[in-house]
């Protein structure tokens, strides 16, 4: 995998933070450690806060079952909170 993936995910994850650190082969490192290549991909195709369980899918080029399995995986890490929001079929990641 190459480098400049980690670094953006990185990147991404620090802007995120509440208290930002630098983006540094320490981290890098944390990520390739609790993250996949497919989650760290996904992850950076992600670019709005909703998305239905169809884009969703669409985005991952997974279906419904291995997707599930993909968001429960990020929010168990804490990689991402996903949660099902007021209208039916659309989650709010963040």
């Amino acid at each position: 995998m190459s480098d400049k993936l980690w670094y953006k995910v990185a990147r991404n994850f620090i802007r995120s933070a509440a208290f930002p650190l630098p983006t540094n082969d320490t981290v890098i490192e944390i990520l390739k450690e609790i993250l996949t290549e497919e989650q760290a991909n996904f992850l950076l195709s992600l670019r709005k806060p909703s998305y239905n369980i169809d884009q969703l899918k669409k985005i991952a080029d997974l279906d419904e079952a291995s997707l599930n399995n993909m968001l429960k995986e990020l929010t168990h890490i804490g990689a991402l909170t996903a949660f099902p929001i007021e209208e039916p079929g659309l989650w709010s990641i963040a």
